[in-house]
């Protein structure tokens, strides 16, 4: 509900800026988290236009930066020319041909990041789950699927098991690390033990 989540985001934005995604998938607004974490910004779902709240906030705070994320398939032009229409505000549109380029996209906002985490982009479980870990790293998520295999010039992580994400999918010139478990649940569980430095050595394997 926008007018609880006012309070929060308000607190959080030191640079006024603002990410925006659509409430009516999950892919990029998962892919965007570790952006916002960086930039210190609150995600705002939208739909197919920025509801009177969500302007009222904006109008408020008055950022000085928004990203869009994602095409206008997913995000209006709409949308785009309601930010736009709010004094000040730059608006930049990071977007790919699907879920998988934009997330790549938005990897590209992190300077030189020294670890990439990967996640299944075919469903939301474990990109939700490692999100806040990609965050804590200052690092981006990339998503993957049958076709779409991420390449990384860093360190890589991915999260999930090797039925979710199969080694073949992530190509490092470094050694990649898995943290997965055997269901959703578990891989879960993992991620969270592993963000407090309390992990299970057998589930941390290297792969490569």
């Amino acid at each position: 509900e926008i007018r609880l989540s006012l309070v929060g985001s308000e607190m959080c934005i030191r640079d006024r800026t603002v990410v925006l995604a659509t409430g009516m998938n999950y892919p990029d607004a998962l892919a965007a988290g570790p952006l916002a974490a960086k930039e210190k910004a609150p995600i705002l779902l939208v739909g197919k236009s920025l509801s009177a709240d969500q302007l009222a906030y904006l109008q408020m705070l008055l950022p000085k930066k928004a990203y869009l994320i994602g095409g206008d398939s997913v995000l209006p032009s709409g949308v785009e020319k309601q930010l736009e229409a709010i004094k000040g505000l730059e608006v930049e549109r990071i977007f790919g041909k699907d879920r998988f380029e934009t997330a790549k996209m938005i990897s590209e906002k992190f300077a030189k990041p020294a670890e990439y985490f990967v996640a299944s982009g075919m469903n939301f479980p474990d990109a939700l789950a490692g999100g806040a870990y990609a965050a804590s790293k200052g690092s981006p998520l990339l998503l993957v699927g049958p076709g779409h295999e991420a390449t990384v010039a860093g360190k890589a992580t991915i999260f999930g098991g090797e039925q979710v994400v199969p080694d073949s999918m992530v190509k490092s010139a470094e050694p990649v690390t898995r943290i997965g478990g055997k269901d959703r649940y578990d891989t879960a569980a993992q991620i969270a033990l592993s963000l407090i430095h309390i992990s299970e050595p057998t589930r941390l394997r290297r792969i490569s």
